[in-house]
């Protein structure tokens, strides 16, 4: 183990820092473990300590002229050089406009940059966000009384679908969200597989997604021709559904028996926590995942 100097936010003196060379492979995704190391790095970089608000955290992987020599020791039996395991980490500081992008040295334990990225920059929206803008704009006021108008069933069941809303103009770089709101059949609204796209609704809220406030409630066309109207009482339209029930299913289709006996034809092993090797016919590569791509394939030969 080696050491390298880092320097200290407090008394800019520089501090050394263990190098941890790990035994993951470097085209591994990272580990449960790697990931909780990167986002504490991320928090320490603030003393104030603001909630942060992540938006990815995934293997940086090494450039090319790092990794080839890897490989090509690691094909031919020798020993491999070492390389340094390090994050990406996009973030903001919650309810700000804030969007940073960090690179966490995890063999070194220290954040090796740190940018604030420009207003124009967006990150993507994730699954918690989504949750909060639409329990943003049921709470809104201005949207339960546009709701209100349509007259419907105290029991009836809307659905909001959040969207990043692009730029305005020029001189408009906000993160926004457009919502565009549907409802379940009113006459069935506990069903929760209705196809809830046959029952649009001409009310689409705007969020402000630093702020989780609707800004703009905007009317839709939603029928033909780009007229629009104000919000008035809901003609209930006939369903359109695709569950079973609802379905007369075909019955003239005979069975279809995918089988095996002998087993797959490819084989996996597991290489440290989150790595596997596929092994198929008479190709070898390395599975891996990240949050942008999904399925990534390294090192096909």
């Amino acid at each position: 183990m080696s050491t390298t100097s880092s320097l200290d936010q407090g008394s800019g003196a520089p501090v050394a820092q263990p190098v941890n060379h790990t035994a993951e492979h470097p085209l591994c995704p990272l580990t449960a473990s790697e990931i909780k190391k990167s986002a504490e790095l991320v928090r320490s970089i603030f003393p104030a300590r603001p909630e942060i608000q992540f938006k990815a955290i995934t293997l940086e992987e090494p450039e090319k002229a790092v990794l080839a020599p890897y490989l090509d020791a690691e094909h031919a039996g020798k020993r491999v050089p070492r390389i340094e395991r390090k994050a990406f980490v996009s973030y903001y500081i919650r309810n700000t406009d804030k969007l940073h992008e960090a690179i966490i040295n995890l063999s070194r334990h220290n954040v090796e940059s740190n940018v604030r990225l420009g207003p124009e920059h967006h990150a993507p929206a994730d699954n918690t966000e989504i949750a909060a803008v639409e329990e943003a704009v049921f709470n809104d006021a201005g949207v339960q009384a546009e709701l209100k108008k349509l007259g419907l069933p105290k029991e009836t069941k809307f659905i909001c679908d959040p969207w990043i809303y692009g730029s305005d103009g020029i001189n408009d770089s906000k993160r926004m969200f457009q919502t565009f709101l549907y409802m379940r059949d009113p006459r069935n609204p506990e069903n929760a597989d209705s196809n809830h796209y046959a029952f649009p609704l001409a009310i689409s809220p705007v969020l402000d997604s630093s702020t989780m406030k609707v800004i703009r409630i905007d009317t839709i066309p939603t029928g033909e021709g780009l007229e629009t109207k104000p919000t008035s009482k809901a003609k209930i339209q006939p369903p359109s559904e695709y569950t079973p029930e609802h379905q007369e299913l075909r019955k003239d289709l005979k069975p279809l028996l995918v089988v095996q006996p002998e087993g797959v034809s490819f084989k996996a092993t597991r290489v440290g926590e989150t790595g596997e090797i596929i092994e198929w016919q008479k190709w070898f590569f390395r599975l891996g995942f990240n949050q942008r791509e999904g399925m990534v394939l390294h090192d096909v030969c």
